[in-house]
């Protein structure tokens, strides 16, 4: 909000500028034809019917997808989901509202993990797991719900990282780690001798931990990937589409915001500051446009076009 009252009693701002304010504000909202009748203004009458159509939805889907950055996979993905139950665990597992990001409009609907789980008549069991701010105790009660889900299941997907209840326009957050309950029940989970997945939501935490831990089979990076982030998530997985987003930020270590006050909008290092983004920051987790692919073979292809398919393949993993 902008105190004009307040910055007019400190003499901060004139009469004058003000005036110049409102006439080029009202100039904008003439154009736009704000205070003509509906009858002039078609677009006043545009509904979910001409907004909401079958194109707009593939659209959607398509964007859910292309926005998903491959962090880390050691093999595991994709799956042959048919054959496997899953464990779908974290909090927006079975919550599409999370996967909004502040700027989002009203969706049509909210398709989440577990929705998408239920599309592909895949077998799955579902926990919230801790909640995003929860810190990390032993005696916390999700814990044991959670284990015992993950050991139904032969696989595990985590669904964690921020959303817009911690991080948002007037919620800056001074720590870029992991939420502490989160980054413990994911080391928990990594000791039950099943392949797991992350899949992060939000703005960016410190993946060093989760990188460097064998046990961690593979990491998503999904953003907000809004109203079929579940969909395009199990898509992913599944292999019916291969990821190729790449990350559209530097991935700074959790030190990083003790380094550099917050105030500060310098790029280039200086005396006692270290620098940001990928071009003068050195120490980064993960570059800005890294992400890795996996291209999974179509079934079924002869030998010759199985050796063009991967050879292309490992093309595209240098570009």
């Amino acid at each position: 909000m902008t105190d004009v009252i307040g910055a007019y009693n400190q003499t901060l701002v004139s009469e004058s500028i003000i005036d110049r304010a409102l006439k080029r504000l009202y100039e904008g909202l003439i154009r736009a034809g704000y205070f003509d009748p509906a009858s002039a203004s078609p677009y006043r009458s545009i509904g979910w019917n001409d907004v909401n159509t079958a194109e707009a939805q593939s659209l959607a889907l398509q964007s859910a997808t292309d926005g998903l950055v491959l962090l880390k996979n050691d093999g595991t993905l994709p799956l042959k989901l048919q054959r496997k139950s899953l464990a779908l665990i974290g909090f927006w597992a079975a919550s599409g509202r999370q996967m909004l990001g502040g700027y989002s409009g009203i969706p049509p609907y909210l398709r989440d993990p577990a929705f998408a789980a239920r599309e592909l008549n895949i077998t799955y069991y579902t926990t919230p797991g801790p909640p995003v701010r929860a810190e990390a105790s032993l005696n916390s009660s999700w814990i044991a719900p959670t284990l015992a889900t993950a050991e139904k299941a032969d696989v595990i997907v985590y669904f964690g990282g921020t959303d817009t209840s911690i991080a948002a326009e007037d919620r800056d957050r001074e720590s870029i780690e992991w939420p502490s309950a989160q980054l413990s029940l994911i080391n928990r989970l990594a000791t039950l001798g099943k392949p797991l997945v992350v899949v992060q939501l939000g703005d960016q935490v410190d993946d060093t931990l989760l990188l460097t831990n064998p046990n961690v089979s593979a990491i998503i990076w999904a953003g907000y990937p809004g109203q079929s982030g579940g969909t395009a998530v199990l898509d992913v997985i599944r292999g019916k589409t291969a990821p190729a987003g790449r990350l559209p930020v530097t991935q700074y270590p959790a030190k990083y915001t003790d380094q550099i006050p917050l105030t500060s909008m310098a790029l280039r290092p200086t005396a006692g500051q270290p620098g940001r983004t990928y071009r003068w920051y050195s120490d980064a987790v993960l570059p800005f446009g890294y992400g890795l692919h996996v291209c999974p073979p179509p079934p079924d292809l002869p030998p010759n076009i199985l050796s063009l398919h991967r050879f292309r393949c490992n093309l595209m993993r240098t570009l």
